[in-house]
C-alpha cells in the first residue's frame, strides 16, 4: 500500500512511529553511569564489576525506564518519607530531611538526587549515641524485620572500591552485610526525662551484627573512655563490640577476635508529636584495628519510623558510605556520599 492510497488514520500511525523511533533508538545506546544498580551482595558486584558493568547498567536502564514511565509519582523512599511529613501549621522539620528524598529513577525521571554530605556534623559531641533521643513510644523490645530496598552509587562506578563502607563484612556494623535481609531485635530505653527514649546499643549492635552475618558471634559490647583521644571531634571513645569471626569469608575454621569501636561523631533527632512519626541523623566513625592501614569507616545513618494505629512501626533506615581522605577519588567526592544502602525497617513489640 502506498503513502496516498492510506487512510489518514494510517498516516498518523506511521508519522508517530517515525518522530518515537529516534528516541527509542538513544534510549537504546545511551546508558549511565548513575544508574540505580539493584544487586544484593555488594562484595560480590565488585568482583565482577568489569565483566558486567555493559549488561547490568542496561538492564538497570531499562528497569528504571519503564518504572518511570508506569509508576512516574512511585519511588522507593515514598512510603517510609510519607509517613514523616509534617503539616505546614506544625514545627518546622530539620534541613537535612532533604538526605531522605527519594532518587529518580530511570530516564524520564527528572527529580534531583539528594545529596548526602559528611559535613558539617550537627548536635553535640556523643561518642557513645546517647544524646540522639526517639519518641517514647519506642520504649521496649522489637522484632525487627529488615528488607532490602535499594543500592545507589550516586557517584557512579568509579569512585568505588574495596575500601567503601559496606563493601567488606561488617565494614559497617548498622548493616553488616549489604544485602541480607534477617530478623534482628532492638531495644529501647526510657530517658532521664521520662518522655523520650534512647538506643540501646548494647542490644541492637550485637543483635543486628549476628542477624545479618551467621558466622559471626558477638561476645561483649563496652565503652571506651578515649584516653588516646586526639582532638574533639577525632576522639577515640565509643563503644567498642567485642566478637569472633573468620577474617576471610572462604575460611570455614579459623575464626578471629575483633574489636570494633563506633564512635558518634554527631547526632540529632526530630519528632512529630501528632502524626506519631520521627526522624534521625547520625554520624559514625567505625575503628577495626584489624584492618589498618584502612581500619576506618566513616558513615552517616539515616532513620525515619512512623507509629501505626495498632502499634506497629515502620519506616526506612538509609545508611550512607564515605570515602577517606587517603582514597585517590576521596577530592572528586566532594564531601558527598558514594554509596547509599536503603533498608525498609518493620518493628513488632515483644513481650520483655
Amino acid at each position: 500500500m502506498t503513502l496516498a492510497r492510506m487512510t489518514p488514520r494510517s498516516r498518523r500511525r506511521i508519522g508517530l512511529l517515525a518522530s518515537v523511533l529516534p528516541a527509542l533508538l538513544f534510549i537504546a545506546t545511551s546508558v549511565s553511569n548513575r544508574t540505580a544498580y539493584r544487586i544484593g551482595d555488594v562484595s560480590a558486584a565488585f568482583s565482577a564489576l568489569q565483566a558486567t558493568h555493559d549488561a547490568v547498567s542496561r538492564s538497570s536502564f531499562w528497569r528504571g525506564a519503564v518504572a518511570a514511565l508506569a509508576f512516574p509519582f512511585s519511588t522507593p523512599c515514598s512510603a517510609a518519607v510519607a509517613t514523616v511529613q509534617p503539616s505546614p501549621v506544625k514545627a518546622s522539620p530539620p534541613e537535612w530531611k532533604s538526605e531522605f528524598n527519594s532518587f529518580p529513577e530511570g530516564l524520564f525521571d527528572s527529580r534531583v538526587p539528594p545529596r548526602i554530605a559528611w559535613l558539617p556534623y550537627r548536635g553535640d559531641v556523643d561518642p557513645f549515641g546517647d544524646a540522639i533521643r526517639f519518641p517514647s513510644w519506642l520504649e521496649g523490645k522489637w522484632r525487627v524485620k529488615f528488607t532490602k530496598r535499594d543500592i545507589k552509587f550516586p557517584q557512579g562506578w568509579l569512585v568505588l572500591n574495596e575500601n567503601v563502607p559496606g563493601v567488606a563484612m561488617a565494614s559497617i556494623l548498622r548493616l553488616p552485610n549489604v544485602g541480607a535481609e534477617p530478623v534482628a531485635t532492638w531495644r529501647f530505653a526510657l530517658s532521664e526525662d521520662g518522655k523520650t527514649t534512647r538506643a540501646d546499643w548494647s542490644t541492637n549492635l550485637p543483635s543486628t551484627l549476628d542477624a545479618f552475618w551467621d558466622r559471626a558471634k558477638s561476645i561483649a559490647v563496652q565503652r571506651k573512655d578515649g584516653s588516646e583521644s586526639v582532638g574533639i571531634r577525632g576522639q577515640t571513645a565509643g563503644l567498642a563490640l567485642t566478637y569472633e569471626a573468620p577474617l576471610r569469608e572462604t575460611s570455614q575454621k579459623n575464626r578471629t577476635t575483633r574489636i570494633v569501636t563506633s564512635t558518634w561523631l554527631g547526632g540529632q533527632s526530630w519528632e512529630d508529636l501528632a502524626d506519631r512519626s520521627c526522624l534521625a541523623v547520625e554520624w559514625v566513625r567505625q575503628r577495626d584495628p584489624l584492618l589498618e592501614p584502612n581500619s576506618i569507616s566513616d558513615y552517616k545513618v539515616l532513620t525515619a519510623l512512623g507509629q501505626a494505629s495498632d502499634g506497629s512501626v515502620a519506616g526506612l533506615l538509609r545508611v550512607a558510605a564515605f570515602l577517606q581522605p587517603a582514597d585517590d577519588n576521596y577530592i572528586e567526592s566532594n564531601n558527598s556520599a558514594v554509596a547509599v544502602y536503603d533498608y525498609s525497617v518493620n518493628l513488632t513489640r515483644v513481650k520483655e
